[in-house]
């Protein structure tokens, strides 16, 4: 028998980002920052870890997702300590660890950065592709929701300056698509990606109008308006909940790379 844990989230911290800290799809995460938000690094001490991390923690600051970082250091052998663990979770607001590039040292970080998502903190693990699989072996092993996970290709150790400072780019763009940081005025990171909506909730526009509801979509000034419609005979018992709705809608947009803020989604339904 399986049993996934579905943990509470620090409440101070909730309060602070004022929204749900954590909504994962896939690989990508739907995360809440506090402003002058804090990143804290878990380096494990693999050639040329330190310099990708940090090269994602300096893009970070420069586009004003963080305030300010600091990095832990450890060997690629070692988990980080619980006491270890309670420290930095004190002072982070969000967690990145990595590089995972052999299997110790993988499912090391993968382990690392779930024990602080289990404190409430949300955690990302960079690894290489070649051991995707067993960051998400880690992942299912400790049943807990919640932890993003991105990939850069193996091995990292050879690579040049030039490229890390590349991939790191890359890992930012991927990190801040899933983050929305409390007083920015701007819920989605850019017009490309939210030119791409319709196309992300396509699926669920198939599903409402097989039951009968037409669903439509409009962007403007960077608030997103869903209206659902009732179509004649359409029966009433199939409608989803409009709350479990307004989660659909922002799980498949989280899905999809793009980070809406709650109060960046109106939601018009049938009789509401």
């Amino acid at each position: 028998m399986t049993i996934r844990l579905l943990l509470p989230f620090d409440e101070r911290r909730l309060r602070q980002a004022g929204a749900p800290q954590v909504g994962v799809q896939g690989e990508t995460a739907a995360v809440n920052l506090p402003h002058n938000a804090v990143l804290g690094l878990i380096v494990n001490g693999k050639t040329k870890a330190d310099v990708l991390l940090e090269a994602v923690a300096r893009n970070l600051k420069q586009r004003a997702v963080i305030a300010d970082y600091f990095m832990h250091s450890k060997k690629p052998s070692d988990s980080i300590s619980d006491s270890q663990r309670d420290a930095l979770v004190d002072r982070a607001d969000l967690v990145i660890s990595g590089v995972g590039d052999c299997g110790g040292c993988t499912a090391l970080s993968t382990s690392d950065a779930i024990r602080c998502l289990m404190k409430g903190v949300p955690a990302f693990v960079i690894a290489t592709t070649k051991f995707a699989f067993l960051v998400k072996a880690a992942d299912r092993e400790y049943g807990v929701a919640g932890l993003a996970r991105l990939f850069v290709e193996h091995p990292v150790w050879s690579r040049s300056d030039a490229w890390l400072e590349a991939e790191a780019a890359r890992l930012t763009d991927r990190i801040v698509a899933g983050v929305s940081v409390a007083g920015q005025c701007e819920p989605f990171v850019s017009a490309d990606v939210e030119a791409t909506i319709p196309d992300a909730l396509a699926d669920l526009r198939e599903g409402m109008s097989a039951d009968g509801y037409d669903m439509t979509s409009v962007m403007d000034e960077g608030r997103l308006t869903i209206s659902v419609t009732k179509r004649p005979g359409a029966g009433e018992a199939c409608l989803i909940p409009q709350e479990q709705f307004e989660r659909l809608v922002s799980g498949m947009l989280a899905n999809k790379g793009m980070a809406l803020a709650p109060e960046a989604l109106r939601v018009t339904y049938p009789g509401a």
